[in-house]
């Protein structure tokens, strides 16, 4: 497997943590438009990591908004193969207050304003979601936050919903920000010694292309090489 490279999605209380070095911000253009902010590019120890801010620094973004097509084929410009995503959410059930984190392994998708694939001209494609999260990240982010003590709970449903808005009172988890960059710093030191090889997330593009080969154009081939090349260039 390639070298593996880790990309972090969330807010400014994540891209302004104390311990980054050689930090640099790197402006990235894609097929898809215009990501939400440069990328910030920094070194935590021996490890280079990948930070996008979902909302652009400022929080200028709405969330019906936000480029999330631009952020990831950026990232995978860059060659990111790990990404992590960090947000403050309400919660549905009385036991998980303001302050639990959540790892969560399911998606149920309210939105309405955005596309929401990828694969929306000439190539159709049915991508797997029984399985949408990475195991072995979900274990690195269980490891980091038992390690750390924080209150956290494993497997949940995240639903998203057209914002902006918030579904309880208290969202902000803003006094919980340090909690969250001293998560994502234990991510950063350790998710390599989780193994992804197991992951259905590797291959889960191998069997969900259904358009016959023969009538991919180049032009889409090109438009999608990082998000899926690896599948349209085989032979």
């Amino acid at each position: 497997m390639k070298k593996r490279k880790l990309g972090i999605i969330g807010g400014s209380g994540l891209y302004k943590m104390e311990g980054f070095e050689q930090s640099k911000w790197k402006k990235i253009k894609t097929a898809w438009g215009t990501p939400s902010d440069k990328i910030l590019i920094a070194k935590l120890g021996s490890e280079e990591i990948y930070f996008i801010s979902r909302h652009a620094r400022g929080h200028k973004i709405n969330p019906s908004n936000i480029n999330f097509r631009a952020n990831i084929d950026a990232f995978k410009q860059l060659g990111v193969t790990d990404i992590i995503s960090v947000s403050a959410v309400g919660s549905l059930k009385e036991n998980l207050s303001p302050g639990v984190f959540v790892v969560v392994d399911q998606f149920i998708d309210r939105t309405f304003a955005r596309v929401k694939t990828f694969f929306d001209e000439e190539i159709v494609a049915h991508v797997s979601m029984a399985k949408p999260t990475s195991q072995s990240l979900g274990e690195c982010c269980e490891s980091a936050l038992k390690k750390l003590n924080i209150s956290h709970q494993i497997n949940g449903t995240y639903v998203v919903i057209e914002g902006p808005q918030f579904s309880t009172l208290a969202e902000s988890l803003t006094e919980n920000a340090f909690n969250a960059q001293n998560m994502i710093k234990e991510v950063i030191k350790t998710f390599k010694d989780f193994s992804v090889d197991m992951d259905s997330a590797n291959d889960c593009l191998d069997a969900a292309i259904i358009t016959n080969s023969k009538l991919r154009t180049k032009k889409t081939i090109k438009k999608l090489q990082y998000i899926a090349g690896r599948v349209l260039n085989k032979k």
